[in-house]
């Protein structure tokens, strides 16, 4: 059984201790679940970004507020790279591009 393992990016750990500390947790367990479950994770958790290759959103609610964050596989390595609160139908595009930008950056180390 492979034993999975999550980062994240330092801009995703700012972001999550500014939210509430409820909406924060709800995130955090939605992290821990992508850790037990790992590459099995699907819908309604997760699901690929079709304009980037390699690129996933985990989807959470809290109290009517929607967040998503951004991850890629690396071996037996998630890295969280981007998340925001959703506020509207369809992903900004400017959220995905900050998420290719430091996958890539972080691909390219």
């Amino acid at each position: 059984m492979t034993e999975w393992q999550v980062f994240q990016h330092d801009r995703v750990t700012e972001f999550l201790s500014s939210l509430p500390e409820k909406d924060e947790v709800r995130v955090r367990q939605l992290f821990r679940l992508l850790q037990e479950i790992g590459s099995k994770i699907r819908e309604p958790h997760s699901k690929p970004i079709p304009k980037v290759k390699g690129l996933f959103e985990l989807r959470k609610e809290s109290d009517k507020k929607l967040y998503r964050a951004f991850y890629f596989r690396d071996g037996n390595k998630f890295i969280v790279v981007h998340i925001f609160r959703k506020q509207s139908e369809k992903t900004p595009l400017r959220e995905i591009e900050i998420a290719k930008r430091r996958m890539e950056e972080y691909k390219n180390k």
